[in-house]
């Protein structure tokens, strides 16, 4: 692909809105929910689908390992990243280790980065909407020329997070008549080969987007824990309260999914490593095992969940800090939004909060 690609839709800021709309992935999704195709709530052979699955991935390592050999040719001795059939091999080997790990838990990897054919995408700055321009990221305000390979550099994993998260909250009616398990493994196949142009555009420019996400202590609920692992009968005590919906994960620096659709089974989609099944009398303790061992590591590493309740329309929400916040164990507080009956009843309520903030500005801070 060439700069043209992004030209039209950076030539104004609703052409830019329409590009981000997604109805391309959403159109995909549609034809999922609308598939004949029957599901199988209960896996009758678990352990013959792992062993199937192991040495299927197995003959695409040979295949894909035969064709990228094969295209290096034409791709040239030192592009491995421009070569598709590289990116596939290396799915496939993570997928049998994944696999190795979580069994038929591991439903769909992914990898965090954009997907191989974007990656010499580039666009003229010079060219760019005013309006869209003035909220660039600082680092790409002075610059005159932008290639997709250059955004992508430290990875996108929250610019996959929220794109993921976009497609599912377009996508919930049109799934309404299928599993939960349908709709979010649908959506999750749609990053298989890495992030759709889409997820790289809201990593990196994010003050242009019109489908912005809040950030915990805005959401209407969230939950943190500072040291979630010092007392892990703590933590798991309070995230066995929180409510079932949509959340963004957010383990230090990086930033994933997580799906509660009951009180036994929860879904954790990783940027880094693809869509994980999480069910059990003890889906707590087995999110926390996860989060310990693949996300970021360590013994005290805090994270926060927030729930993601609706699309935000506009990329200009408000900063004022209007949540109630609670810390119910130690280190461990839960931010929620409260409801008001008017506008005028919210204006008091903020303003008396104002004179008490803390320990909203003690757990934002931790």
């Amino acid at each position: 692909m060439s700069s043209v690609t992004l030209s039209k839709p950076f030539s104004s800021y609703d052409a830019y809105t329409n590009f981000m709309s997604g109805q391309e992935a959403i159109s995909k999704l549609r034809a999922v929910a609308l598939s004949e195709k029957s599901e199988k709530s209960i896996d009758k052979f678990p352990y013959l689908k792992k062993v199937v699955s192991i040495f299927y991935n197995y003959l695409l390592i040979i295949k894909y390992s035969f064709l990228c050999t094969v295209n290096r040719i034409y791709y040239g001795p030192f592009k491995k990243k421009g070569n598709p059939y590289f990116r596939r091999g290396i799915i496939a080997r993570k997928t049998i280790n994944w696999m190795r790990v979580f069994g038929n838990n591991f439903l769909v990897p992914t990898t965090n980065c954009v997907q191989t054919e974007l990656v010499d995408i580039s666009m003229d700055l010079r060219e760019v909407d005013e309006e869209i321009k003035e909220r660039f990221s600082e680092k790409f305000k002075d610059k005159i020329s932008l290639k997709i390979s250059d955004m992508q550099k430290d990875g996108i994993c929250r610019g996959m997070s929220v794109w993921f998260d976009f497609l599912y909250m377009s996508t919930i009616d049109t799934f309404k008549d299928k599993s939960p398990e349908t709709h979010i493994k649908a959506v999750a196949e749609l990053f298989r080969y890495g992030s759709p142009i889409e997820g790289c555009l809201m990593q990196e420019l994010v003050m242009v987007l019109p489908i912005q996400k809040y950030t915990y202590h805005t959401s209407s609920y969230a939950q943190k824990y500072v040291k979630p692992f010092e007392n892990i009968e703590n933590t798991v005590d309070i995230l066995k309260q929180l409510p079932i919906g949509n959340y963004g994960l957010h383990p230090k620096t990086h930033v994933c999914n997580l799906f509660k659709v009951s009180d036994d089974c929860m879904y954790l989609w990783d940027p880094n490593t693809g869509l994980i099944k999480i069910q059990g009398t003890n889906v707590e303790r087995a999110l926390l095992d996860i989060l310990k061992k693949y996300v970021e590591g360590g013994t005290n590493n805090g994270f926060c969940l927030f729930r993601r309740d609706s699309i935000v329309e506009d990329y200009r929400f408000s900063g004022e800090i209007d949540s109630e916040v609670k810390e119910v164990k130690p280190g461990i507080f839960i931010f929620e939004k409260p409801q008001y009956n008017s506008p005028a009843e919210g204006l008091i309520a903020f303003c008396q909060k104002l004179h008490r903030t803390r320990l909203l500005q003690r757990a934002i801070d931790a």
